[in-house]
């Protein structure tokens, strides 16, 4: 990796975090809305 530039590698430090930060956004997202998706359910089911 020594041959890599220093901004390079800064550049690629930033790519794999952005893409670790991406996975976890993306988890907390469909975790969010299953917990929307579950609200309505049990509101529909009590309006039922």
């Amino acid at each position: 990796m020594k041959w890599m530039k220093k901004e390079d590698k800064n550049r690629h430090k930033l790519k794999r975090a952005m893409q670790e930060h991406g996975s976890k956004i993306f988890m907390l997202g469909i975790c969010w809305a299953l917990n929307i998706l579950s609200t309505l359910a049990d509101a529909l089911l009590i309006s039922l």
